[in-house]
């Protein structure tokens, strides 16, 4: 994959790492679970995991959920 700069500056090669990561019995809990819950839940999880990523020098660029 290329990452790009500036407008007008040429493109530049760099290493990414894709990560796909799947909490099991997410959904039945999540049916089990008050929303507030259900999300405060996620956020911690999506903390716990870029705060691993930057502790070895990644930077997380995107979030899907």
């Amino acid at each position: 994959m290329a990452a790009t700069k500036a407008k007008g500056s040429a493109p530049e090669r760099s290493p990414v790492v894709i990560l796909f990561a799947e909490t099991r019995g997410f959904t039945r809990t999540s049916e089990m679970l008050q929303p507030d819950v259900v999300f405060a839940r996620v956020s911690e999880f999506f903390a716990l995991v870029q705060r691993a990523i930057e502790r070895h020098d990644g930077e997380v660029r995107n979030l899907m959920n």
